[in-house]
C-alpha cells in the first residue's frame, strides 16, 4: 500500500533506490527519504494547522528516526517529537530535538528512565528559563511503592529556586 503510492507520487526515488542498491552505493534495509518532498508536504501541513491554531508534532519512527528530517520539520514550525520508544527518545535527545512525549509502543526501560525525564525535560523547559539539574548516570529509582516508582528530577529555577518534580512511572 504505502509503496503503490510512492510509486505513483514519487517515481524517480523509487528509481534512484534501485540504481543505488545495485551499484553498491547503499545496502539492503537504508531508509532512502525526499527530504524536499518531506518539507514540501511539511509547510503545507503547518500552513492549514495555522488557520486552526493547532499545533503540529512529528513521529519519525517510521523513517529511521531521522534528526535531519526532524531538524528541518522543526525549522518548518513543528514544536517537536512524539517518540514512540525509548530507541527514538534517545535519538531525538541526541540531537537536541523537543521532546513532547516518550513512549507509547515500548515502554520506557527503569535503567534508562532518569536520563530520559531529565534530558526531556530540560529540553521541554529551555524555553522558559528553567534548567533542569539531575543525575542522569542511570541510577536506580527514588522511591518505590506497592503502586508505582517515583524518580526525583531536581529542577533548578532561575528566579523561584528549586524545584522537585516526583514524576510516577507506572508499576514498580
Amino acid at each position: 500500500m504505502f509503496l503503490e503510492k510512492v510509486i505513483e507520487k514519487n517515481p524517480e526515488l523509487i528509481r534512484c533506490a534501485f540504481a543505488y542498491h545495485q551499484d553498491g552505493t547503499i545496502l539492503p534495509d537504508t531508509y532512502i527519504l525526499d527530504l524536499d518532498s518531506i518539507v514540501h508536504n511539511a509547510e503545507k501541513m503547518k500552513e492549514e494547522a495555522d488557520k486552526y491554531g493547532i499545533e503540529l508534532y512529528f513521529m519519525l519512527k517510521q523513517i529511521g528516526r531521522n534528526p535531519l528530517v526532524a531538524e528541518k520539520l522543526i525549522e518548518t514550525g513543528f514544536k517537536g517529537a512524539v517518540t514512540v520508544d525509548y530507541k527514538e527518545a534517545l535519538r531525538m535527545i541526541q540531537h537536541g530535538i523537543h521532546i513532547a512525549n516518550v513512549g507509547h509502543l515500548v515502554q520506557i526501560p527503569m535503567a534508562l528512565m532518569k536520563k530520559i525525564i531529565a534530558i526531556a525535560l530540560t529540553l521541554m523547559m529551555l524555553c522558559g528559563a528553567v534548567s533542569v539539574f539531575a543525575d542522569t548516570n542511570m541510577s536506580t529509582p527514588s522511591k518505590t511503592t506497592d503502586d508505582f516508582t517515583t524518580f526525583e528530577v531536581t529542577v533548578e529555577n532561575p528566579v523561584d529556586g528549586k524545584v522537585v518534580a516526583i514524576i510516577p512511572v507506572g508499576d514498580s
